[in-house]
């Protein structure tokens, strides 16, 4: 399954398990959609069942079973998740690319180029940082050059344009 970061939980409000949360405004809609959150505690992305949104300053979130200030201190100050799935379709084509951090890219004439390290947006599209051949590179991600997907060997394969190494 695969989860994208929204926001983070803050601090406990009130005595009743409430808590603040701070979210990214590209995911409001989404979460004020969704019914499950997903926290991660001791290494582990757990699922929180959201029973109301305090959509007034401060913004606070109750879940089920979060029902005192103590509950609440256990995932206070921990990043929030959503399932991909339940975010907006077109953002999350968007969002896309950034799940191909830690793939291996591979080009159809050079084979393997290297590990995608990190993914920028930029204001044109977004690129994928790899080292290659000692210097690092930025390779830009659209569907023109991306050939395959393999999600399970975390392959990317591409066909870049020639030259484009070189620069």
């Amino acid at each position: 399954m695969e989860l994208i970061s929204i926001g983070y939980l803050q601090k406990p409000h009130g005595t009743k398990g409430e808590i603040k949360v701070t979210i990214e405004d590209t995911y409001w809609e989404d979460c004020l959609a969704a019914s499950v959150f997903f926290v991660e505690v001791e290494g582990q992305a757990l699922p929180y069942f959201k029973t109301r949104i305090h959509t007034k300053n401060p913004i606070t979130i109750q879940f089920e079973d979060i029902n005192s200030r103590e509950a609440a201190k256990v995932i206070a100050s921990k990043e929030l998740f959503l399932r991909a799935e339940d975010v907006h379709a077109a953002l999350n084509e968007t969002l896309a690319y950034t799940s191909y951090e830690g793939f291996l890219l591979l080009d159809k004439e050079l084979g393997k180029i290297g590990v995608i390290s990190e993914v920028l947006e930029l204001p044109q599209q977004q690129m994928a940082v790899v080292a290659y051949a000692g210097k690092e590179v930025m390779i830009p991600l659209n569907d023109t050059f991306i050939r395959d997907i393999d999600k399970k060997q975390k392959h990317l394969h591409m066909e870049l344009p020639a030259g484009l190494l070189d620069l």
